[in-house]
């Protein structure tokens, strides 16, 4: 049967050829304008059912340990489409067949402003553009899950967003590889009016799905939207019938392969290392979801075969948990990380995982931690509590292994305050929230120190070593973000004391990007941080008066072009740390990045003093499925 659909395109066709009218006979213009005369009176006799419009029904948030969750309830299942836009940050969510006739809507966006969200506006359809529902973001974030909710008991249809908020630091290397052209949303700017956009994953509405890494294509073409004869990037399908006995569970693979080379330019003093190293590693990644997907089970492995190093290959747990999540409660059980912070430069106030040292020295990389954790969302701030019942220990280079000293780790001899060794039961507590522009989070944690003492000993061969002593601890710390435009101004401090040591440090800055330079519409961040140790020169940390100064440049192209500089100065001394890192997506699955690591004029005493000829270049090769 004709529908305006048709009507329009045989206008079309009509009006084409009208201009290049030599080229059509008038037996087929006349074949036309019939066609479209019978198209109009089967229209005046069988006239089209309009199609009925979504009510939004209720929109919710929640604060959970590590996302936001964003519910919108809907009395039927409406197409939708999704992006992420800049300046300011901001998610936008499109319901072009949705309608809000809820007198309570102001009062309901105005609830919505925890965690990643600031705040909310929905924008009725106009002449230009259909509803939307436009979510302001207080920081770059990523969707960690989008799903859609078939109803269940006096539930009705849900549509899911769990945003997580990215740091800084890790902003690059945990979005920005997502490809642009696949069903996925990535932080960030994009070349094109600073808009990026993605397309939602085209699922049974009880199913969930992790649209972290691994792309969900739709199994069909999408029906075209009511209203027009364009399609939209993905339109919803009807839920598909599932029988009662068949289980609502959803699971997702993903993960990374990866191919490292590493060249040290200068010539080790010690015997063993060589210039050039090579690796290997495997990162997968396991999610399953039930209960609608207020149940989570998440494992994350991580292994590395290292060419030179045999204490660098290693096989760790990143992640083992269950998440529960009820209403404004949630648990979590098992192996994870959590990151507390906000600079750039260093986190002082991250102390919950322990350093992979053997990774990298740029303290991003985390061990899986065993916890058990209960958060509570609260009008006042999201309060978290932790209990982790087993001690990580750090890992050092080995002999052939760089970067390192001149002696040895010998982890056999490890110390330990607490008579408890590993098995100390340490715990922590965390209150966060947003007022207005300004992020908030304050910490506690009892227990053993991440960072250990290294104090001179003999191994049972007679060779000088250094044997790691790790204290047991209590600190006290703060974070803030205050954000106004493309400015953040960030900080930390920490108080930490135990039967040794008493000491206070912080990081002070601020970061401001300069949005859409140059003909390509790239992104320029220049980033400023003072860090302070009051205890000096007698201080563990190199960073005991130092200023770092870097920037972040982002091109804006197909393939998501980044560069990360800095350098962290000593202002007692000549010392530089330089830090840079480039990276570029090649295709839909493959990425390239190149990384230095460089170390000049370290005094004698400094604690980056003993590995000063161990500079580096690093490039690698990802590929992530």
């Amino acid at each position: 049967m004709f529908d305006k659909y048709n009507i329009r395109r045989i206008n079309l066709i009509y009006t084409y050829n009208k201009g290049n009218s030599r080229g059509l006979t008038s037996r087929l213009r006349n074949r036309l304008f019939a066609s479209a005369a019978v198209s109009v009176a089967l229209l005046a006799a069988f006239p089209q059912e309009a199609a009925a419009d979504s009510e939004i029904l209720d929109l919710r948030s929640g604060r959970h340990p590590g996302w936001t969750r964003l519910v919108i309830d809907l009395s039927e299942m409406a197409p939708y489409d999704y992006e992420f836009a800049i300046d300011p940050d901001r998610l936008i969510i499109t319901l072009p067949d949705a309608t809000w006739p809820d007198g309570r809507v102001n009062e309901i966006l105005r609830s919505l402003g925890r965690g990643s969200i600031q705040s909310a506006e929905w924008q009725p359809p106009d002449a230009l553009r259909p509803a939307r529902l436009v979510i302001f973001l207080r920081g770059p974030a990523k969707l960690h899950r989008v799903f859609r909710l078939r109803p269940d008991g006096n539930k009705p249809h849900r549509l899911v967003f769990d945003l997580e908020t990215i740091a800084a630091a890790e902003f690059k290397r945990q979005t920005l590889i997502e490809p642009q052209t696949s069903p996925q949303i990535a932080a960030g700017p994009l070349p094109q009016n600073g808009i990026k956009a993605g397309t939602p994953p085209d699922l049974p509405a009880d199913q969930p799905a992790e649209t972290k890494q691994k792309p969900v294509m739709p199994e069909s073409p999408p029906a075209p939207l009511p209203g027009g004869d364009k399609e939209p990037a993905i339109v919803n399908r009807e839920p598909v019938r599932r029988s009662r006995a068949e289980p609502k569970i959803s699971t997702d693979f993903s993960g990374m392969l990866e191919a490292e080379g590493r060249f040290y330019p200068a010539g080790s003093t010690e015997p063993g290392p060589s210039k050039w190293t090579g690796s290997v590693a495997a990162e997968p990644r396991l999610d399953i979801f039930w209960d609608d997907g207020d149940s989570i089970f998440s494992l994350e492995l991580f292994a590395r075969a290292d060419s030179a190093d045999s204490h660098r290959s290693h096989v760790d747990v990143r992640e083992m948990k269950w998440v529960g999540v009820f209403d404004r409660l949630s648990l979590k059980l098992g192996v994870d990380k959590v990151f507390w912070g906000v600079t750039e430069s260093v986190h002082l106030v991250d102390i919950i995982n322990q350093d992979d040292a053997i990774e990298d020295i740029d303290q991003e990389d985390k061990l899986g931690q065993p916890m058990a954790a209960i958060s509570l969302d609260t009008d006042v701030g999201l309060f978290t509590g932790y209990f982790l019942p087993y001690f990580r220990e750090r890992e050092f280079a080995g002999r052939k292994g760089r970067p390192r000293g001149p002696l040895l780790v010998d982890r056999s001899q490890t110390q330990y305050q607490s008579g408890d060794n590993n098995w100390h039961a340490d715990w922590a507590l965390r209150w966060s929230h947003a007022l207005g522009p300004v992020d908030v989070g304050l910490g506690f944690f009892s227990g053993v120190a991440r960072d250990p003492v290294l104090s001179p000993g003999v191994s049972d061969q007679g060779q000088p070593v250094l044997i790691p002593r790790y204290n047991l601890i209590d600190q006290a710390s703060v974070d803030i973000q205050m954000t106004f435009g493309g400015l953040l101004v960030k900080g930390e401090a920490l108080h930490q004391w135990n039967d040794f040591d008493d000491f206070y440090a912080t990081a002070v800055g601020f970061e401001y990007t300069f949005f859409n330079i140059g003909s390509r519409s790239s992104d320029l961040g220049v980033l400023m941080e003072y860090l302070y140790d009051d205890r000096g020169a007698a201080a563990l940390s190199p960073f005991e008066s130092d200023l770092f100064a870097g920037f972040r440049w982002t091109a804006n192209d197909v393939g998501s072009t980044t560069l990360l500089a800095g350098a962290i100065f000593d202002l007692d001394t000549s010392a530089k740390f330089i830090n840079i890192e480039a990276s570029r997506r090649l295709g839909d699955d493959w990425m390239i990045s190149l990384d230095a690591r460089l170390l000049i004029g370290f005094p004698a005493g400094d604690p980056f003093a003993p590995f000063a000829d161990d500079d580096f270049l690093q490039l690698k090769i990802t590929r992530h499925f």
